[in-house]
């Protein structure tokens, strides 16, 4: 079982932002990392799906049982309130019009339909001391000293490889 970490950032929303992924397993060591900046014009609610997406494709190319834990409403709502909603109605949401960040959401209906065994989205509250969500935004914030910090504090060990995976 891997729980993974999902975290968005975006200065001045919009404006240039980041997303943090981080894959512990059941011992809590930290497997898997991913960092990716956007120096465009980006959103907070696009790199929070960003971060998701990565944590999707990265459990169905690796076979792994998992679940997603998240700070954004919009992304826990998006996976377990709306998606299917808005696949049935032609990608419109309830006042008819075309859902927001629509090129990211249909990439999750992909992930979505695939057989995911226990397979979930739960909603944690943000900078509330929980481990692997701080992990989360100090990777999307690109806070190296923060991530030192926690791995030291907590006693964590990194068992995956050195390199930040790139999306």
């Amino acid at each position: 079982m891997l729980y993974i970490y999902t975290d968005g950032s975006c200065k001045n929303n919009p404006g240039a932002g980041a997303f943090g992924v981080i894959i512990m397993d059941e011992t809590k060591s930290v497997v898997k990392h991913a960092y990716r900046k956007e120096d465009n014009n980006t959103t907070n609610n696009r790199e929070e799906l960003k971060a998701l997406l990565y944590a999707l494709k990265y459990s169905v190319d690796n076979n792994n049982e998992f679940i997603i834990y998240t700070d954004s409403s919009y992304s826990e709502k998006i996976i377990n309130e709306w998606i299917s909603k808005w696949a049935s109605n032609n990608w419109k949401n309830s006042k008819n019009q075309t859902v927001e960040n629509l090129d990211l959401i249909q990439s999750l209906y992909y992930y979505y339909n695939i057989e995911f065994p226990n397979f979930q989205v739960k909603k944690i509250k943000g900078h509330c001391g929980e481990v692997g969500n701080e992990l989360a935004d100090a990777a999307a914030t690109g806070n190296a000293s923060k991530i030192i910090k926690i791995f030291k504090e907590n006693n964590l060990t990194y068992i995956g490889d050195n390199k930040i995976d790139k999306f």
